[in-house]
């Protein structure tokens, strides 16, 4: 018995579609994005790649605003602003993920399998990545050090300048950065100043 062949998801909103490609591309290019009814191919990459692009920029701004307003208005320190509005700027960018994934009409039970090999491929090899990214999870809410802490790790000293999801970045005395994976912040020993 032959597998039924899939069928095409349909895009969710065709007529807004029509109406940016008709307004934003000459006559002999919609063909490329748009077959009548739905995108093709290269449209849904292109929309893809723009709604990403925004959810970034919507993300870095309103990271940095509501930093400024937790430490203005509400008197919060700058770790708790810092932790916060890291947690703000993930959430929009998976919003913004799942958002550019609808419109543009891809298919949910290819990430099923996507999501999947993710699962083997961080059992297998993205153990540290992992492990450095809830290091800074730990590092942003637990607050064994913060951002613009004086630290020591080893025979290293600075301060601390950012808490990002892979490393942390420590600006020496002299100017130099060092760029210290999260784990050995949480696991090694240091010293605060």
């Amino acid at each position: 018995m032959p597998l039924p062949t899939p069928t095409p998801t349909p895009c969710p909103a065709p007529e807004f579609h029509a109406k940016i490609i008709n307004w934003a591309l000459p006559d002999w290019a919609v063909p490329w994005f748009w077959d009548g009814s739905r995108l093709t191919l290269p449209g849904q990459v292109v929309e893809f790649a723009l709604i990403i692009g925004v959810a970034l920029l919507v993300a870095r701004y309103v990271r940095f605003e509501f930093r400024k307003i937790c430490v203005a208005r509400f008197r919060m320190d700058m770790g708790h602003a810092y932790a916060l509005s890291k947690v703000l700027h993930y959430i929009i960018m998976i919003i913004g993920v799942y958002v550019a994934i609808l419109m543009a009409g891809i298919d949910m039970m290819k990430f099923n399998i996507l999501i999947g090999s993710f699962t083997v491929g961080i059992g297998f090899g993205l153990q540290n990545v992992i492990n450095n990214f809830v290091s800074g999870l730990i590092l942003l809410f637990e607050r064994p050090v913060k951002v613009g802490d004086t630290v020591r790790i080893g025979t290293d000293t600075g301060v601390i300048e950012h808490i990002r999801i892979r490393a942390s970045i420590i600006r020496t005395p002299d100017g130099a950065e060092i760029i210290i994976p999260n784990s050995k912040l949480i696991s090694d020993q240091v010293t605060k100043l």
